[in-house]
């Protein structure tokens, strides 16, 4: 396997001042996107969200099968988040549109599965899944990859999820607010 494999290294601080930061590797050989794209794209973030996250790797020899977004095809784009090394790796996209969207979802897998508190995780798993309409096809597949989806295309500012205002409402007031309630407690 790659993944080990040595590349240029760029340590964002999110925000620049944070005592927050990630590790982004191998993007000098993406076609179309940068280290500082990346930067760009997640400093905005609450620093909490990303707080714990080691790296971002792109890694284009690995191809997972990504199917969000519809039908996959060859020309989707490949990701996933691995919990135990709390690591995201890129492995291919050739849409500019697509790479954004499953950047923003597997940080959402992040979000979901490292900094959400059981309190939060579980009314989302129980309480606003359930029976719901989802966001993208994808997310039908469960709780996790509906989250995963919808944080994706809150992240990206989309007007997608003006028709579910019960996730609308989570993802606003239980995850991108200042001080939501239960994120994980600090262990230590």
């Amino acid at each position: 396997m790659t993944r080990r494999a040595r590349a240029p290294i760029r340590t964002i601080r999110i925000p620049a001042s944070s005592r927050v930061s990630v590790v982004v590797r191998g993007f000098a050989a993406h076609p179309f996107v940068s280290a500082e794209q990346i930067a760009s794209a997640i400093r905005w973030l609450p620093a909490y969200h990303v707080e714990g996250l080691r790296e971002i790797v792109y890694s284009p020899r690995e191809p997972l099968h990504y199917p969000s977004l519809g039908v996959p095809s060859a020309s989707r784009g490949h990701a996933e988040f691995v919990q135990n090394e709390r690591t995201i790796f890129v492995y291919r996209t050739d849409d500019v549109a697509l790479f954004w969207h499953v950047l923003y979802h597997e940080i959402g897998h992040h979000v979901f599965f490292v900094v959400l508190g059981s309190t939060l995780k579980k009314r989302w798993v129980m309480d606003i899944y359930p029976g719901s309409e989802c966001a993208t096809a994808y997310g039908y597949t469960s709780a996790a990859e509906d989250f995963a989806e919808c944080y994706a295309l809150y992240a990206q500012q989309t007007r997608s999820l003006v028709a579910m205002p019960a996730k609308l409402g989570f993802m606003r007031e239980g995850v991108f607010s200042d001080r939501p309630p239960g994120l994980r407690e600090k262990s230590g």
